[in-house]
């Protein structure tokens, strides 16, 4: 699905800087994030809520760099939000039931004027996620020499819509599978 060019001064520098004329050689070539745009920073009327194809239209597949572990480098997501003040907000699982050993983690800047992101509160139940976001896999500490960090944003916008359509709570999921890992364990 093309995606259209982001609008914001955020979005475009991010875009600068991963363009291929600014791109390092090194640079990891694996999408590991998705930045998760409001509707205002698309800059054109988009519901999210609508249809899924309308959320996937908020959902910008990114390439974080990383380390030789694959952990993000000091102060990549700092980058990201252009500011070191950002918090994680939530974890949630992909919407096969059986996934129990990685799920996506959001993170948010710790204080934002922007926009609602709807996109992002469909699984931050207990926040009300501002501005854009960012979500990545993550794991428990014991599983990450494992983790596949790449991400699709195909499906990540499919998870959401499952769990934005089902009724289903992020975080009554996101619990009842972390207890059945530690369980089963």
């Amino acid at each position: 699905m093309a995606q259209n060019q982001p609008v914001s001064d955020t979005l475009r520098y991010q875009s600068f800087m991963h363009s291929p004329e600014i791109a390092d050689a090194s640079m990891q070539e694996e999408v590991n994030a998705v930045l998760v745009y409001t509707t205002d920073d698309l800059g054109y009327v988009c519901d999210p809520l609508k249809n899924r194809d309308q959320l996937r239209e908020h959902l910008y597949e990114y390439c974080l760099s990383t380390g030789d572990d694959k952990r993000f480098r000091q102060g990549e997501l700092a980058d990201v939000f252009n500011t070191p003040h950002y918090k994680r907000v939530c974890s949630f699982f992909p919407r096969d039931p059986m996934v129990l050993d990685w799920y996506y983690t959001v993170y948010t800047r710790k204080s934002s004027k922007g926009s609602f992101n709807a996109v992002a509160a469909m699984v931050c139940e207990a926040q009300s996620p501002m501005g854009e976001a960012v979500i990545v896999k993550d794991c428990p500490a014991d599983k990450w020499d494992v983790l596949n960090t790449e991400i699709d944003a195909d499906e990540l916008a499919k998870t959401l819509w499952f769990y934005h359509k089902s009724g289903t709570s992020a975080e009554a999921d996101f619990a009842e599978r972390t207890l059945l890992r530690m369980l089963v364990s």
